[in-house]
């Protein structure tokens, strides 16, 4: 295997298991009932409310790992090659999630501080819909301006569940700018931890044959995990894929892991069928 494609990987993996041992070491720990007298507190408080609501909304995890699964189509295949076609990979998602953030960093603003209401119910329902739709566009990528349009509106969405976590901290009711400021960067560093630890295993993924089938079927999955929630959301009906949404809750590095061993799996047989020509 190359040595640029190992030390990604390497690199990759670092990140998923350090942040996996420390970053949300601390999920669940009632940050909502933090003392927060002091900035220091107040910003800790709002960072790691943030932090953890990546961590625990699988829905939102599997938006996310949508927007950067079809990165590799998106980019032609004379451009995938070590150095170029990664960095191409990596502008692309630096812009998506970029999207994103732009969307959701709007909604959480303008509802936290009231300036839009939208009742629960109907966000959680929006937010499975966005999953649905966006599963859709990672079975047929394309290369329009529909990248960058899905993040940021959907973005938009997502900001608002987001804005409801932020309101029942004890602290955003002392000090709003500084709890949503530090609410925002909690979210912006779950996600680089996420992106950093699953864009080099897609990356990889997308120099082999294997790439097409694995980007298909985490769509379609999507897809049935999106129609079971809007299912529950919407009619009350009994969610048959709760098992395994609360296992991925659980467990939210089994994706990046199962990425990166699918990613070192058939990049290692593509290079022993190279070397077998030879």
């Amino acid at each position: 295997m190359r040595k640029s494609s190992l030390i990604l990987l390497a690199t990759s993996a670092v990140v998923l298991f350090l942040s996996a041992q420390s970053a949300y070491a601390h999920v669940g720990t009632p940050y909502i009932l933090i003392n927060t007298d002091t900035f220091h507190q107040k910003f800790i408080s709002g960072f790691t409310a943030g932090r953890d609501h990546i961590g625990s909304g699988v829905d939102h995890l599997l938006f996310l790992y949508l927007l950067i699964l079809p990165i590799p189509a998106y980019i032609t295949r004379r451009h995938l090659r070590p150095g170029k076609g990664f960095l191409q990979s990596v502008n692309l998602t630096v812009k998506t999630v970029s999207a994103f953030t732009v969307g959701h960093a709007t909604s959480v603003a303008l509802a936290a501080f009231n300036i839009i209401s939208v009742p629960d119910r109907l966000i959680e329902t929006l937010i499975a819909l966005s999953i649905f739709i966006t599963a859709i566009h990672t079975l047929y990528p394309t290369r329009n301006r529909a990248i960058f349009f899905i993040p940021v509106l959907f973005g938009l969405v997502h900001g608002l569940a987001f804005s409801t976590m932020l309101k029942h901290l004890v602290v955003f009711q002392s000090d709003r700018v500084l709890t949503l400021f530090a609410f925002n960067i909690g979210i912006e560093f779950a996600q680089v931890i996420l992106v950093v630890a699953t864009l080099p295993s897609i990356w990889l993924l997308g120099h082999t044959r294997w790439y097409p089938t694995v980007k298909n079927c985490g769509a379609v999955i999507s897809l049935m995990l999106a129609e079971f929630w809007i299912g529950e959301r919407t009619f009350s009906l009994t969610n048959p894929a709760l098992p395994l949404t609360q296992f991925l809750t659980n467990h939210i590095w089994f994706i990046p892991a199962l990425l990166a061993t699918l990613a070192l799996i058939a990049y290692s047989r593509l290079e022993w069928r190279s070397e077998r020509r030879a």
